[in-house]
C-alpha cells in the first residue's frame, strides 16, 4: 500500500517539480544569482586590494625611515670627516656617492610605490561604484523573482495541500528515499523493473536485484543510477 501511496505522490510530484525546475531556472533568478556571484567576486578583488594597499603604505613608510637614515649618516659623515689628504677626501667622496645612490634608488621605489597607490585608488573606486550597480541591480531581480515565486506558490498550493496530504499516508522510508534522489534530481525516483532492466537508466540489473524483487511492490536500488526499482 505505501508503495503505490508513493507512486500516487511522485505522479502529481512531477508535474510540480517541472514547475518548480522552471522557476529556479527563470531569468529573474539567473540574473539575481549572477548578479550576486559577480558582487562577491568584486568585493573579493576589493579585499585583495586593500591588502595590496596596506603593504604599499608599509613600503613607503620603510623606504621613508631608510632615507632619513642615510641622510642622517651623511650629516654625521660630513660632520665627522677631516679632509687631510687626497686619499681622506676621495674615501669621504665615495661613501658621500654610496649615501646618494641609496637615496636615489629609494626614491625611485617611493615613486613606483606611489604610482602602484594610485592605479589601487582607481581601482578601488571602480571597484566600488561596480558593486554599487551589481547591488541595485541584485534588488531589482530579486524583487522580480520574489513576485514570481510569489505567483508560483499561490498557483501549486492546491497540488502541494494535495502531496501533503498523500504524504502522511507513505512510510517515511519510501518518503525520505524519494525525497533525497528528488534533491539529487535524479525524477522519476521510483521506477518499474523491466525486463530485468532499471525503468530509468535502462542498465541490466537483474544479477543485482532480482533476489530482492521477489514479489508485487517489492523494491531494490538500482546499483547504477541510484534510483529505486520496484516489481510490478
Amino acid at each position: 500500500m505505501s508503495l503505490q501511496k508513493m507512486l500516487e505522490y511522485q505522479k502529481k510530484d512531477i508535474a510540480f517539480y517541472r514547475q518548480e525546475k522552471d522557476l529556479k531556472e527563470s531569468e529573474e533568478r539567473k540574473r539575481a544569482m549572477l548578479c550576486k556571484n559577480k558582487f562577491i567576486e568584486s568585493n573579493t578583488a576589493l579585499q585583495e586590494l586593500s591588502k595590496s594597499l596596506k603593504g604599499y603604505f608599509a613600503s613607503l613608510q620603510k623606504i621613508s625611515t631608510r632615507i632619513s637614515e642615510i641622510e642622517a649618516m651623511k650629516e654625521e659623515l660630513s660632520a665627522n670627516t677631516e679632509l687631510k689628504s687626497e686619499e681622506s677626501f676621495s674615501e669621504y667622496e665615495k661613501r658621500l656617492l654610496d649615501f646618494e645612490k641609496q637615496v636615489n634608488d629609494l626614491s625611485k621605489e617611493f615613486s613606483k610605490i606611489t604610482k602602484a597607490i594610485a592605479d589601487a585608488a582607481a581601482q578601488n573606486r571602480a571597484l566600488n561604484d561596480r558593486m554599487d550597480a551589481l547591488n541595485r541591480e541584485y534588488m531589482n531581480s530579486t524583487q522580480a523573482y520574489n513576485k514570481k515565486k510569489a505567483e508560483f506558490d499561490a498557483k501549486t498550493k492546491p497540488i502541494r495541500d494535495e502531496l501533503d496530504a498523500i504524504a502522511k499516508d507513505i512510510e517515511p522510508a519510501y518518503l525520505n528515499r524519494y525525497l533525497d534522489l528528488r534533491k539529487n534530481k535524479k525524477m522519476p525516483a521510483y521506477v518499474c523493473y523491466m525486463d530485468k532492466n532499471c525503468g530509468a537508466c535502462g542498465m541490466d540489473i537483474s544479477i543485482e536485484v532480482d533476489k530482492k524483487l521477489q514479489k508485487t511492490g517489492d523494491i531494490a536500488e538500482c546499483p547504477h543510477c541510484g534510483r529505486i526499482v520496484y516489481k510490478m
